[in-house]
């Protein structure tokens, strides 16, 4: 959302990736990228045709709604959000993306993005083209082939987003939120056991379909409880079985 953001770089990281770095064979984030399944001619490929290491300062969009589509990015490093604005004025935030994750897929059938991408933090992100995803080619077939895999993995996660908002309680959909941003910054190369809320209360909460006060008494209850402690925007002390027990409602807090 269009807010003022902190340049606050993510101490936990552990492996942090050089932007100037433009070699997907040394990528750290080959094999959770579209070029991970890729042979080595295809690689080579691959290589010379994306738009590699885009560099982006906090509140930097990467694409805003109704731009023209030119093809899906792969984040580096950083955070980044995305959102819509309805005709009313109103944004929605629609998601969150960490190293590894991909974004810009879901309006690869619009002709224009659907929504506007910007950066949390400082990051790095690569563009596929479009050209090379349409290409009848046998590097181009293979990215097809990753694309669609991708595609099943957004339609899963959208999914669980909706049943969240349909069945789960405020507490409920915070943890499994936090829960779900744990294991992807392990993945991503964090240190475990740190959590680093670039998004504002507000774009958690506009993402969760909660009101930002009601966020705010969530945070404030689990802090109470000594299921997290927050400084700033960094947890460094959480209970993440907690977490998973106030997901699931076996716990009211």
């Amino acid at each position: 959302m269009p807010q003022t953001r902190d340049s606050v770089r993510p101490d936990g990281l552990i492996a942090r990736l050089n932007p100037r770095a433009s070699d997907c064979f040394s990528c750290a984030r080959r094999s959770s990228c579209l070029a991970g399944d890729l042979n080595d001619g295809q690689l080579a490929d691959y290589n010379s045709r994306i738009q590699q290491n885009q560099t982006y300062q906090p509140g930097d969009p990467v694409f805003t709604m109704g731009e023209p589509f030119q093809g899906m990015y792969i984040v580096k490093s950083g955070f980044f959000e995305s959102y819509s604005v309805t005709e009313d004025g109103n944004s929605k935030v629609t998601g969150f993306y960490i190293a590894g994750d991909i974004f810009g897929l879901e309006s690869i059938g619009e002709g224009g993005h659907t929504y506007t991408t910007e950066a949390l933090s400082v990051g790095s992100a690569c563009l596929v083209p479009l050209s090379l995803l349409r290409e009848n080619s046998e590097t181009g077939l293979a990215l097809l082939h990753k694309m669609l895999e991708l595609m099943g993995r957004i339609i899963l996660s959208d999914r669980a987003l909706i049943y969240s908002l349909a069945t789960m309680n405020a507490s409920q959909r915070i943890a499994t939120f936090l829960v779900n941003l744990t294991t992807r910054m392990e993945h991503a190369g964090f240190r475990k056991g740190e959590l680093v809320l670039h998004m504002h209360r507000i774009d958690i909460g506009s993402y969760l379909g909660l009101a930002e006060e009601t966020v705010s008494r969530v945070f404030s209850r689990f802090h109470d409880r000594g299921i997290l402690r927050i400084r700033r925007r960094y947890i460094k002390h959480y209970d993440l079985d907690g977490l998973r027990a106030i997901a699931r409602g076996d716990i009211q807090c």
